[in-house]
């Protein structure tokens, strides 16, 4: 249900249930600083504190709007007379887009759809950039500058198991000193050293893009970096992401057949140069 079509059947339910609706208006929760007003141990039941009583703080059934945040300003009535319980019926939108953001307010009008995200069967899946998968990540040091830091991770090699605890690569002194080129930088983890390493790119023009430099054997690539000439801070524009989602398999089974990992390490800068990633 999209945030149009939950206005629209909250409207159509006023209209036709006002004579037998006796409607009060509420702020969610119980005026701490816990992050949702839902009653813990108490599934389908959240805090409120009604306008005409705001220092009191009452249960009512919630149905509609599980995890809500505190401080929501709601409608609370009865879905039908018979109903035994007064029950969260929806947002006071005229109070709500005065005090809450717009993705707050898609986040509370629209009913849980999880499985429509499914990515094989639903039909709205939730697409991932890479980025949002931390092991391995490259990503700029705060406050910038010409170091980077590399995420935990875990690595197969030589059928074993290890795991990098994260930690800190200087770019120093691999920036290009001619005026008016650039270069890639590649940052890879060494499975037989067990230690971060790069690898440097060879100095082009700017008005040409560089070409990432191969990858070592038995290296798990995990960025290049684009340092230009005289460049002093590293940030996100400067960072692209080179992690391969290797199979289940481990990745010493991929390494032991040197074509495939070829292949796909032409298909994921194919993907880098598109744009696709």
């Amino acid at each position: 249900m999209t945030r149009e079509d939950a206005i629209r059947t909250w409207r159509q339910l006023l209209e036709n249930k006002q004579d037998n609706l006796t409607l009060r208006y509420a702020l969610t929760g119980d005026g701490s600083d816990a992050e949702t007003a839902d009653v813990a141990g108490r599934t389908g039941w959240a805090w409120v504190r009604y306008d005409e009583e705001p220092h009191k703080v009452s249960q009512v059934r919630n149905w509609q709007f599980p995890g809500i945040a505190q401080d929501v300003p709601v409608v609370i009535g009865k879905l039908f007379p018979t109903d035994r319980y007064v029950q969260i019926l929806g947002i006071n939108r005229t109070l709500y887009e005065q005090f809450m953001t717009d993705d707050a307010l898609n986040a509370y009008l629209v009913p849980p759809h999880g499985a429509s995200h499914h990515g094989v069967y639903g039909s709205d899946p939730a697409y991932m950039d890479l980025r949002n998968l931390l092991p391995g990540r490259v990503r700029p040091t705060d406050p910038l500058g010409l170091s980077v830091y590399v995420e935990p991770f875990a690595y197969g090699y030589a059928n074993t198991r290890g795991y990098f605890p994260g930690g800190g690569l200087d770019l120093t002194y691999d920036v290009p000193g001619t005026a008016g080129y650039h270069r890639y930088v590649l940052i890879t983890f060494d499975t037989e050293t067990q230690t971060l390493e790069r690898v440097i790119g060879a100095d082009t023009v700017t008005t040409i893009s560089p070409t990432p430099p191969d990858v070592p054997m038995f290296h798990v690539p995990l960025a290049v970096v684009q340092l230009p000439y005289a460049e002093t801070e590293i940030d996100e524009g400067y960072i692209f992401d080179y992690r391969i989602l290797w199979p289940v398999t481990g990745m010493h089974k991929v390494y032991e057949n040197l074509i495939q990992y070829i292949e796909l390490q032409d298909e994921l800068w194919e993907k880098h140069q598109s744009g696709e990633i």
